[in-house]
């Protein structure tokens, strides 16, 4: 049988097998995750349409009143009967009052004094370039839900 991939594993380095089997890892995970959700999806399309189905049979075999015209005779409702409340004295009792204190500088010390950082945007060319200055070549592959590097890039680079 031919290999999909020309590249065999006696080519590479340790580091180069090292980077194929962990996105290689990746990419299993990714196509477990969305064959999980691919078959979630069957499941409910299903749940519904059977749901809509049994609705629908439902309501074509429910009984039905007799027609009458557009004219609906229904029970008057019973009149509002008077309800008392409770005396003052009682409802009272139930309620507790507490005051909280809390130190003045309370506003202070939440507060944040910190400046914000810089948050520099990237484009995908920007950062392969940052990254191979940093020591660090990677190249990126696109999946629907984002990106994968091809390096780990979180740890530190070396430096020469």
């Amino acid at each position: 049988m031919e290999k999909r991939f020309p590249m065999d594993d006696e080519s590479l380095s340790s580091a180069g097998l090292a980077r194929r089997v962990a996105m290689l890892e990746v990419l299993k995970r990714e196509v477990s995750r969305r064959k999980a959700r691919r078959a979630f999806i069957r499941r409910g399309v299903l749940a519904a349409s059977l749901s809509v189905g049994i609705l629908v049979l439902a309501g074509r075999f429910a009984p039905r009143p007799p027609d009458s015209g557009g004219l609906v005779e229904a029970p008057l409702p019973a009149p509002p009967r008077a309800v008392t409340p409770p005396p003052l004295e009682h409802r009272l009792k139930s309620v507790r009052f507490e005051v909280v204190r809390v130190k003045p500088d309370l506003t202070e010390r939440w507060r944040v004094r910190a400046k914000p950082r810089v948050v520099k945007l990237l484009t995908d060319d920007d950062l392969l370039r940052e990254l191979a200055a940093a020591d660090v070549p990677s190249g990126l592959i696109r999946v629907p839900d984002g990106y994968i590097l091809t390096a780990d890039v979180t740890r530190p680079a070396r430096r020469g």
